[in-house]
């Protein structure tokens, strides 16, 4: 399997590099994917995430993954941490994603210290970013304040595009929900959760779900409130309001940019919703007032 893994990236042109060039250091994070570590390659700090991925996973999984990859190639936003490229290890077979190390804190620890000026200005540098990403039709799917990081200089960069997609034609179809539930969009609910598994029908995700994940990212880092946090008490609860394409609940928020931001995102109808420029322009023309 694992020279399976090796022949599918070489052919996808993604890097490959050798497991004596890199250097592991402490763990810094976990989770239902694997395990990160800061580490060394070349001399540069890194990141290095270890995915669950053994000589036993099925190759259409592996396949999924290298183009996952490539999409992360192909966004070459400087805002992003820099792809280096993979390590399959030749014992365990587990995969390796190496890229940039990030020095900062992630939004979910920065905002609380910080003015609402600079959460407007973290707001608009987020939407930037997205902009940028759009125009190229890829798509984050998990914007969340712990995948946010923030350098000196309130410098925002987005991390964890593992789950990203290309979108085709400005829109994306997957079979599953992908995200972290308090910031996931109604329209990945578009299916009756008692689907036959079997059934083909996909779920129609556009840039759109990422400007809901802003709106509620917004919410958060103003009024403190995990998104829905307000009105319901677990993630069951808030996959129910989803379904029903229950308003979001935007907690008691006195800034009324970040409100006017809040409305802007988190209409239940995708098409209604801003898009990444509506946001910055409203920003901007909102500033000069």
């Amino acid at each position: 399997m694992v020279s399976f893994i090796i022949t599918n990236l070489k052919d996808l042109k993604i890097t490959l590099i050798e497991e004596e060039d890199l250097k592991f250091g402490e763990s810094i994070g976990a989770g239902g994917y694997g395990q990160v570590f800061k580490g060394e390659y070349k001399d540069n700090k890194v990141a290095i995430k270890k995915l669950l991925i053994t000589p036993d996973d099925k190759p259409e999984s592996l396949v999924e993954l290298s183009k996952e990859i490539q999409f992360i190639q192909v966004a070459e936003n400087e805002n992003l941490p820099k792809f280096y490229g993979i390590m399959v290890s030749k014992k365990e077979g587990h995969v390796h994603l190496v890229s940039e190390f990030i020095n900062g804190k992630n939004l979910q620890e920065a905002f609380p210290l910080m003015t609402e000026d600079e959460k407007i200005d973290v707001i608009n540098q987020i939407c930037t970013i997205l902009d940028a990403l759009h125009s190229k039709k890829l798509l984050h799917r998990d914007l969340k304040p712990a995948n946010i990081m923030v350098e000196d200089g309130h410098k925002i960069r987005l991390i964890d595009f593992g789950i990203s997609k290309v979108a085709q034609k400005t829109v994306t179809h997957t079979k599953n929900c992908i995200g972290t539930v308090p910031y996931m969009c109604p329209e990945y609910y578009d299916i009756v959760l008692e689907i036959d598994p079997d059934n083909d029908k996909p779920i129609t995700i556009s840039n759109k779900a990422d400007m809901w994940a802003v709106g509620a990212i917004t919410s958060e880092i103003f009024s403190g409130f995990i998104p829905w946090t307000n009105k319901c008490n677990n993630n069951n609860a808030i996959e129910k309001q989803l379904i029903k394409q229950s308003p979001f609940p935007v907690p008691d928020i006195k800034n009324k940019l970040a409100l006017g931001i809040c409305d802007l995102c988190l209409k239940i109808d995708p098409t209604e919703r801003a898009s990444a420029h509506d946001v910055i322009k409203y920003i901007e023309e909102q500033r000069k007032k």
